[in-house]
């Protein structure tokens, strides 16, 4: 006898959620809110170390969704330094409100870079 056991999807409750955990599965139709602009893909303004632009641009691309969640208006800059193992650190965040602030720094946080040799420091701003 086989027993095969299947877990139904883990679906983010809150666009919130969507950013800290990076798992924006929402049930088609039941999105929280409509109103929620996707940000353009962020801007590299500056990167200090081994990683390159195209590998960075490929990873904030990816977190696009998450910080769509965000659901903020205007701009955010970030400071961010990635070590070695690929981690990002984030130093610095501007933005407009507390909230938002929070939620692209957790939304930046989770961000898994490639692996390198030294640490790479990055100035990213991202507009709504």
């Amino acid at each position: 006898m086989l027993l095969v056991l299947i877990a139904p999807p883990a679906f983010a409750s809150s666009y919130e959620d969507c950013a800290i955990s990076g798992a924006c599965c929402f049930p088609r139709g039941s999105l929280p809110s409509p109103r929620v602009r996707a940000p353009r893909l962020a801007t590299i303004t500056n990167v200090g170390g081994p990683l390159r632009k195209p590998a960075v641009k490929r990873v904030l691309g990816e977190r696009t969704a998450a910080l769509g969640a965000c659901a903020g208006t205007g701009e955010v800059r970030a400071h961010v330094i990635v070590v070695p193992s690929g981690r990002s650190e984030i130093s610095r965040v501007v933005a407009a409100s507390p909230q938002l602030a929070t939620c692209a720094t957790e939304a930046l946080r989770v961000a898994r870079f490639p692996v390198t040799t030294d640490v790479t420091e990055l100035d990213v701003r991202i507009t709504w």
